[in-house]
């Protein structure tokens, strides 16, 4: 489907200011944010990919709250 340009440029206004929920009016149909941009053909960036700092996040936390509790085994004597 081809939209003019003018409603293309209305469109990218008002997204900047619209929720993602908030549907968007065009020649009298109405479209969610993304059925309307893969109608014109506009492909959604990649999310960022969050690096793993494997050392980082293997490495165990101490906490000084918690003990260490050490079992005696059997305390009562025969």
């Amino acid at each position: 489907m081809s939209f003019k340009q003018q409603t293309l440029n209305r469109y990218w206004k008002w997204k900047q200011t619209a929720k993602k929920s908030t549907p968007f009016r065009a020649e009298g149909t109405v479209y969610s944010q993304s059925e309307f941009e893969a109608l014109i053909g506009h492909k959604p960036s990649k999310a960022v990919e969050t690096t793993i700092n494997t050392v980082e996040d293997i490495k165990e936390k101490d906490y000084a709250d918690l003990e260490d509790k050490v079992d005696f085994g059997d305390t009562e004597e025969s």
